[in-house]
Order: structure tokens, then sequence, then C-alpha cells
């Protein structure tokens, strides 16, 4: 038993944008195209739906 048993593959469909969030060890990076859809927001909330493998980012408050 692999410990990736529990994983399953995402297909990736094509973006509509060309934002790009990137991430590594503890940090989550977005290109310029990201920041400017965001408006530039100071803060950030990420989501996730694992029933349909997909993670979304979106501006919040700081407080949120």
């Amino acid at each position: 038993m692999s410990i990736l048993d529990k994983f399953t593959v995402i297909d990736l469909i094509k973006t509509r944008s060309a934002s790009v969030a990137t991430i590594s060890d503890n940090v989550l990076q977005f290109n310029n195209a990201t920041a400017a859809e965001l408006h530039y927001a100071s803060h950030i909330q990420v989501l996730i739906n694992p029933k349909d493998k997909q993670f979304a980012i979106r501006a919040c408050k700081e407080d949120a």
C-alpha cells in the first residue's frame, strides 16, 4: 500500500484567463494577471471543493 493510494489525479482543463497560482512549500504565489483580477486585494481566502477537485481564490477582508 502506497501513501498516495488515497489521492486521485486531477485532470486540468483549459484556463479561461492568464491568471496563474503557484503552490510551493508553504507559499502561494500569484502572477500579475491574478493580482489584477483580485483587484490587488491585501487579503485572500483559498477555498477547496474536494468532490469536484477544484480550488478557488477570492478577495476578503482582513478579519474574514
